[in-house]
């Protein structure tokens, strides 16, 4: 696998990403906790006009651990998709 992608949306203006990261996208948005760019990031991308960009919630510095770690997201979001929604008492 050359660059990994997975995405899934969280809404309208929201999406979930495990990909790949350049060097200049990281330093967009700041990124400095992470160490290098090498390595394969879960972040989330932000379509509001005023917030839009980049927000990088963790990183996975293998393949394997980003395969992994989609194949959760995905189950996380199927789940959550396929539960009823929570009434109020």
């Amino acid at each position: 696998m050359d660059d990994l992608f997975w995405s899934a949306p969280l809404g309208a203006i929201r999406t979930l990403c495990v990909s790949t990261l350049s060097h200049a996208a990281l330093a967009e948005c700041e990124v400095k906790a992470f160490g290098s760019d090498f390595g394969y990031f879960v972040y989330e991308v932000d379509e509001r006009p005023r917030s839009a960009g980049i927000s990088v919630l963790a990183k996975a510095t293998s393949e394997d651990a980003a395969v992994r770690l989609a194949e959760i997201l995905a189950l996380r979001l199927a789940a959550d998709a396929a539960a009823p929604p929570l009434t109020a008492v």
